[in-house]
């Protein structure tokens, strides 16, 4: 994959089965800007929670 370009979402799903064995090719993908932080700046596990059930 190149920095910057546009990959559709099976393009996606089959770079990453090439390089991951199959229970860790994630279901759901959501496309971010930015990860939603924490004041520490940490990404909120809870927003992405949210986030994620929302998709």
């Amino acid at each position: 994959m190149k920095t910057g370009r546009a990959v559709s979402e099976e393009e996606l799903r089959a770079f990453l089965r090439e390089r991951l064995t199959a229970y860790q090719v994630p279901t759901k993908l959501l496309e971010l800007q930015d990860f939603p932080r924490t004041p520490s700046m940490k990404p909120s596990q809870p927003e992405l929670k949210k986030l994620l059930e929302a998709a």
